[in-house]
């Protein structure tokens, strides 16, 4: 998250060639947070108290990736206000929706649908991607 707004920033990161649109090598760098030369103009979206234990599976459809996150990932959501849960779906969201041929992302929690993660998003649905939270440089 951008510092000075309630917008979503890049952040760059060097991986292997072969790995750069590998879905769950881009979420697990996500859920690493901002590194120290992001800091200035970056926040973490992903809750305190959650890592990469707790991406439990990413999987790849035609056009939809699938990702399954543990029940502590939905725990530390729970207190996320609008803005926070907005932000994180959709950083989450618009990170793997950049794979070829992605358009949609599908939520689950320990295998199951969710109708809720934090409260304030309808989760049963796919999500598209959504520039327009994207800060732009």
């Amino acid at each position: 998250m951008y510092k000075n707004s309630s917008l979503l920033t890049g952040v760059s990161r060097t991986v292997a060639q072969g790995d750069q649109w590998n879905a769950k090598n881009r979420l697990t760098e996500l859920f690493k947070g901002p590194k120290d030369k992001d800091e200035e103009t970056a926040w973490p979206i992903i809750p305190a108290g959650t890592g990469e234990k707790d991406i439990l599976d990413v999987s790849v459809g035609k056009d939809t990736i699938t990702l399954n996150l543990s029940g502590n990932f939905r725990q530390r959501c729970k207190d996320l206000s609008e803005e926070g849960e907005t932000l994180l779906v959709y950083g989450i969201v618009n990170t793997l929706s950049e794979v070829s041929g992605i358009r949609k992302v599908k939520f689950l929690i320990e295998g199951s649908s969710i109708t809720e993660l934090g409260g304030h998003l309808y989760m049963q649905s796919p999500f598209l991607k959504n520039p327009g939270l994207i800060k732009k440089n």
